[in-house]
C-alpha cells in the first residue's frame, strides 16, 4: 500500500469521481428508478469513499463505492418498507405519453417485482457489466449463488406482466 500526500489524495479522488460518477449514477438509478434518490445514493457513496480514501485508493475503489451504493439502497429500502407498512400500496401514476418513459417504467416495475437480492444481482451483472465472480465479490456471496439468483430473476422478468404487455404492444 503506497502513501500519498494530501494533495495527491485530493487529485486521485477528483479523478476517481470524474471517471465513475456516471456509472455509479446509472447503477443507483437502476436500483431505485428515481433520479433524485439515485443522486443521493451516489453522493452518500462518494462521501463515504472519500472518508476512507487513504485506505482504499490503491485497491479497487470502484468496487468499494459500488458496494456502498448497493448497501445504502438496501438500507433505504428497508427503512421505506417500515414506513409504508399499513399505507396503501397503489402506485400513483401521472399522465405520461413518451414511449421511452413508458418502457422505462415497465422495466422498473418488473425489477420491483424481484427480491432485493435478485434486483441487486441483475443490476450488477447486466447494468454494471460485471462477471459472475465480480458480482459475487461485490455482494459477498459465492459465484454459484450469483448464477442461481440470476437464473431465478431472469425467469421472473421473462414472465413479468409488465414486460410481456410491452412486448405484445410492440408487435403488430
Amino acid at each position: 500500500m503506497g502513501v500519498q500526500s494530501r494533495a495527491d489524495q485530493e487529485a486521485t479522488f477528483v479523478a476517481f469521481v470524474t471517471s465513475t460518477e456516471v456509472p455509479l449514477l446509472r447503477l443507483a438509478f437502476t436500483l431505485t428508478g428515481d433520479l433524485g434518490i439515485a443522486q443521493d445514493l451516489v453522493q452518500t457513496a462518494l462521501s463515504r469513499a472519500y472518508s476512507h480514501w487513504p485506505r482504499i485508493w490503491d485497491q479497487d475503489p470502484l468496487a468499494y463505492t459500488r458496494r456502498i451504493v448497493v448497501n445504502a439502497n438496501h438500507d433505504r429500502w428497508r427503512r421505506r418498507v417500515r414506513e409504508v407498512v399499513g399505507e396503501s400500496s397503489e402506485p400513483q401514476a401521472g399522465p405520461d405519453h413518451a414511449a421511452v418513459v413508458v418502457e422505462r417504467n415497465a422495466i422498473v416495475a418488473a425489477l420491483a417485482e424481484l427480491t432485493p437480492k435478485e434486483r441487486r444481482t441483475v443490476v450488477l451483472r447486466f447494468l454494471g457489466d460485471l462477471s459472475e465472480s465480480e458480482t459475487a465479490r461485490e455482494l459477498g456471496v459465492q459465484p454459484g449463488t450469483v448464477k442461481s439468483t440470476t437464473h431465478r430473476a431472469i425467469g421472473k422478468l421473462r414472465s413479468s406482466g409488465h414486460l410481456t404487455d410491452r412486448a405484445q404492444e410492440a408487435t403488430p
